[in-house]
């Protein structure tokens, strides 16, 4: 695809520089600098021409309620390629570094989210949630008999297979046959925002965009953010107040939904874990530094999941606070 083409031919762009960004499994990003100013240029490679309008539609709405998404630039002349991609203006931003400040952006974009996700509410069935933790132990079982495993992650996929057990026990003794789904973002994590003066200036990457359940992203986005890092510690009592605090404001939908189902906190987080555990385990097979990064987040997973466990009831007591 010749990029530099399209920028004049149908974006009208001059004096043109590219940069290509190395992140993005799939897609293609790039900084672009012109004479017309600085822009981020995306080639979707995975996505159809129904899903492309529907994400710049869903784009447009979420901004109208001052979410920071990503609008596409008009183009001036139609494009007739059967690629699909699109110019953005280019944000300028730091990225997470885990103050208690940024947590609270975090939490009042979280709330903004669902706030424009509920006149699309429906109750969709919680079977989807056993049915990966199943999947998820049965990928395990076959990754443990890798001979080039290290002993610590075998040992982990044991575990979490004994474990796994006593999890579908205890969400099936809790959980309703339905619970409330509504559109949301479908990787809510530090990766994709931008920040200045502690406040998020961008929330990318939403393809995906839709139904997901609730309370499983709410108490997922808990413990994304109420650790001192990502991937570091447990849950801080006083990120965990001030996130909740944000995030329940003047919504009762969130607050319900936290109150009412306060007992399958540890309990989803866990099958949370248990269920990234085969993806965290392949990454072990990529470079080097992939490989440590990954057998760390895995053992933190692991000592993450015995102090949910161990401290069920002082949840359980928080959210019904």
């Amino acid at each position: 695809m010749d990029i530099k083409s399209i920028l004049k031919d149908e974006y009208c762009l001059d004096n043109i520089y590219i940069e290509q960004i190395n992140y993005g499994l799939v897609d293609e990003n790039y900084k672009i600098i012109s004479s017309n100013g600085t822009f981020f240029f995306k080639i979707y490679n995975s996505i159809s021409s129904f899903d492309f309008k529907k994400l710049h539609d869903d784009l447009r709405l979420l901004k109208k309620s001052n979410i920071p998404v990503p609008l596409e630039t008009n183009r001036k002349n139609k494009t007739t390629s059967n690629h699909f991609y699109a110019l953005y203006d280019f944000t300028e931003g730091k990225k997470y570094d885990s103050s208690i400040n940024q947590m609270k952006s975090i939490s009042q974009i979280f709330r903004k989210v669902i706030q424009v996700g509920i006149s699309n509410h429906e109750k969709l069935s919680t079977k989807p949630l056993l049915f990966e933790l199943e999947d998820s132990i049965h990928k395990l079982l076959l990754l443990s008999k890798k001979t080039k495993l290290p002993k610590e992650v075998k040992s982990i996929c044991s575990e979490y297979y004994y474990l796994s057990k006593k999890v579908k026990e205890k969400i099936i003794s809790y959980i309703p046959d339905k619970l409330d789904c509504i559109p949301l973002h479908p990787d809510f994590t530090e990766r994709n925002f931008l920040f200045s003066n502690d406040s998020v200036v961008l929330l990318c990457d939403w393809q995906g965009y839709s139904h997901r359940i609730l309370l499983d992203e709410l108490f997922c986005a808990f413990a994304r953010f109420c650790t001192s890092n990502p991937f570091e510690g447990y849950l801080e009592e006083k990120r965990m107040i001030e996130f909740k605090l944000e995030l329940t404001r003047g919504n009762k939908l969130i607050s319900t939904s936290l109150y009412e189902y306060a007992h399958l906190f540890p309990w989803l987080l866990v099958r949370k874990q248990i269920c990234n555990t085969p993806f965290r385990i392949n990454g072990i097979f990529g470079t080097i530094e992939n490989r440590e990064l990954m057998i760390k987040i895995l053992l933190w997973s692991r000592d993450f999941i015995n102090w949910l466990i161990n401290n069920e009831d002082m949840l359980y007591k928080f959210l019904r606070k």
